[in-house]
């Protein structure tokens, strides 16, 4: 539920030029569990706004000259001394293709290398095997889907960053998209550039501060344009440099910040944590921006220090939009701003980022006032239905000097579910013979639950745990009267705020002395035309007893037969030809009636099918490999369709393979390579047209194991 809060004609006379909107989102919470509000602070119609010192600080080590439209994941994996399956991808159009397998501290030896090969899974086109440390590269790869297969040599490095690129080189790209974000900036705010690398373990006279802060745009551009890709990753004192030029030539009144970008890990240089320290102390925010394989934890911990923020990009587009967006947030539409939160009628729990506290009382010293700022309350509450929450007050300098004071409230719903009853044990007994019946109550909110019944009965109730009760109780003799009787329990369960549900359960009980019951061997049963089916009904009677059947079928002729056998009697039916011209199903009833005046009914479902239309199908599974198997290596399937239009392999219940099935007879061969090790149910199923069930063959359990060794 959202809610934009307009501003006030009061705030207007105090401030002719408002800076901001102000948006509530509330989500509908449950009753006595924590429940969300964010508040988000954007700008809007900004005539004025604060000055801004901003410095480009951009990697520019040996790792930036690799591709830079990433089109997989980012992910790790582990290679082994075979050939194993690491990802795959899909070119849309003819393209060279760099792999990146990169190690986490991206520093190469001679022992770091690896070979990899891709494959066309759809024409089973396999490209060369290609060594590299950190990439390999195709060139001229047609469209299509591709496999990538790679392992490591002798005491290589295992763990490795993986993805698929597509050129241009990361650092033309970079380089593109921070011209854009200069572009963005204002006539007043100015920009200056520090790029690190290093030449062998020489990063001081390498990484180095290329363009000061100044308001020239074409000189900074000019600057980018300029830089080249060269040695390692000194990111820790390309900020430090930063840091510098904003405490010695940033303005005294400017919004100072540092864009930070990368593709790697830092592996020389001063801590760049420590440097996030040094700019927080200074009041400097830092956004940071990973590039590739990078150290994402780093990155994120540099942000969050200094009250920055850090994006993740996979090409030009993602690395624009980044730098678009950084460039919106650090235009301050405020100075000195605070938010101040009242809540009512509900209990404070955390929040996002952490705020001064007085009981109910919350406030945020912001500082300044970016367009964009989200914060996040989390509270609860023990009443029901929709009510204000929150009175809300933002208080901010405006870049005039005005101070603007803007007022909102929040409302929020908040809902209970009744808890869910379920019984289970046998509601049918004899006299004499005990009821026992466990009550199982669960709350999806995860509140406490309480129970209680009531009945014509009085029986053992106890409570077995948090959410589980029994209640047990014996008919006397001549409970009944004759043949059975019953009677209703009402479960009645309420949760610690009140809401309630029921659940009746019928208990039939059985006079011990006079009893009838009727049970078929089979509820449900299949019979093609022409062909007979027998199904036994048990009978369990008090005295002498007979059983009558009606057949529910208007249309078709059959012959059923009833006749006795020691413990009951035997049904039997056979449909005439021409009974359906599909499948049809037919209900039985059965009614059993005794000396002792009782009665008791049954039925029984039989399936008709024509033997004109349908031909069930078949098929047979068998597996080619002999002895053990292991991961990387195929496993091959032989299956044999019969009668089949249709076929379909699974595996752990993911398909591996689908076709139609060409011939009445037909064999396929399948093959499957596992790239982790287990247990593995492979299933298969035939499927007709004019069947409305599949045959399904029981599943053949295979073991996979995991090669042995280590690869150090």
């Amino acid at each position: 539920m959202r809610y934009t809060i307009a501003v006030m004609a009061l705030i207007a006379l105090i401030c002719p030029v408002m800076a901001v909107n102000v948006t509530v989102t509330a989500n509908t919470g449950v009753v006595g569990k924590p429940a969300n509000f964010k508040i988000c602070v954007s700008g809007k119609s900004v005539d004025e706004t604060v000055p801004v010192d901003v410095v480009l600080v951009m990697d520019c080590s040996g790792s930036m000259d690799r591709w830079g439209n990433i089109i997989t994941e980012v992910k790790e994996v582990e290679l082994s001394h075979r050939y194993e399956k690491v990802g795959e991808f899909v070119l849309k159009n003819k393209s060279d293709v760099e792999v990146m397998l990169q190690t986490p501290l991206d520093i190469y030896t001679p022992r770091d290398s690896f070979e990899a090969y891709i494959v066309n899974e759809e024409t089973g086109k396999i490209f060369p095997t290609k060594k590299g440390y950190s990439i390999v590269r195709w060139m001229n790869v047609p469209p299509g889907k591709y496999a990538v297969y790679a392992k490591v040599h002798g005491r290589s490095y295992p763990v490795r960053i993986f993805c698929v690129e597509l050129p241009p080189e990361r650092l033309e790209l970079a380089k593109n998209a921070a011209k854009t974000f200069v572009d963005l900036l204002g006539n007043e705010d100015r920009v200056g550039l520090v790029k690190f690398t290093s030449y062998g373990n020489d990063w001081v006279d390498y990484t180095e501060i290329v363009q000061h802060l100044t308001e020239d745009k074409k000189a900074v551009k000019s600057a980018i344009d300029e830089l080249q890709a060269l040695g390692g990753t000194p990111m820790g004192y390309g900020l430090e440099l930063a840091v510098d030029e904003l405490r010695e030539n940033g303005r005294k009144d400017s919004n100072k910040v540092i864009v930070l970008l990368t593709d790697g890990w830092w592996n020389m240089g001063p801590n760049p944590i420590e440097i996030a320290k040094y700019a927080k102390r200074m009041g400097f925010r830092i956004y940071t921006i990973g590039y590739g394989g990078v150290d994402r934890k780093t990155l994120e911990d540099i942000a969050n220090i200094t009250g920055g923020m850090c994006s993740f990009a996979a090409n030009e587009s993602d690395l624009k939009m980044i730098y678009s967006e950084i460039a919106e947030k650090i235009r301050a539409i405020g100075k000195n701003a605070t938010l101040k939160i009242v809540l009512r009628n509900v209990s404070f729990i955390g929040s996002d980022p952490k705020c001064e506290r007085s009981e109910n009382v919350l406030l945020w010293r912001i500082g300044d006032l970016p367009r964009f700022i989200n914060f996040s309350v989390t509270v609860e509450s023990e009443k029901v239905g929709r009510f204000k929450v929150a009175d809300c007050w933002l208080n901010y300098t405006a870049p005039n000097g005005s101070f603007v004071s803007e007022k909102f409230d929040v409302c929020m719903k908040f809902i209970n579910h009744p808890p869910e009853i379920n019984v289970s044990g046998n509601t049918e007994i004899w006299e004499k013979e005990w009821l026992k019946l466990k009550v199982t109550v669960n709350d999806v909110d995860g509140h406490e639950v309480y129970l209680n019944y009531t009945a014509p009965i009085s029986g053992i109730f106890k409570r077995l745990n948090g959410n589980t009760w029994i209640l047990k109780w014996m008919p006397s003799e001549g409970f009944v009267e004759s043949g059975t009787r019953s009677f209703t329990i009402r479960f009645t369960a309420w949760d610690e705020y009140g809401a309630r549900s029921e659940k009746d359960v019928v208990v039939v009980v059985h006079d011990s002395k006079k009893w009838l019951r009727i049970r078929p061997e089979k509820s449900i049963v299949n019979v093609s035309e022409g062909n007979s089916t027998q199904i036994r009904l048990f009978v369990d009677s008090s005295s002498d007893y007979t059983v009558n059947y009606k057949v529910n079928a208007k249309n078709g002729t059959f012959i059923a037969i009833l006749e006795p056998f020691e413990r009951g009697v035997v049904f039997g039916f056979t449909p005439l030809y021409n009974f359906t011209n599909d499948y049809k199903i037919v209900t039985v009833t059965f009614e059993a009636r005794n000396s002792d005046g009782l009665t008791a009914k049954t039925n029984v479902s039989i399936g008709v099918k024509n033997v004109n239309v349908t031909v069930w199908p078949w098929v047979k599974m068998e597996l080619l490999n002999r002895g053990e198997i292991y991961v990387g290596e195929p496993i091959y399937i032989e299956a044999i369709f019969i009668n089949a239009t249709y076929g379909r392999i699974s595996i752990n219940g993911v398909n591996i393979w689908k076709s139609k099935i060409g011939n009445p007879n037909e064999v396929e061969e399948i093959t499957f390579i596992p790239n982790t090790a287990g247990t593995f149910r492979i299933t298969a199923w035939a499927i007709n047209g004019s069947v409305e069930t599949p045959t399904k063959l029981p599943p053949v359990v295979v073991s996979i194991k995991r090669i042995q060794g280590s690869v150090y």
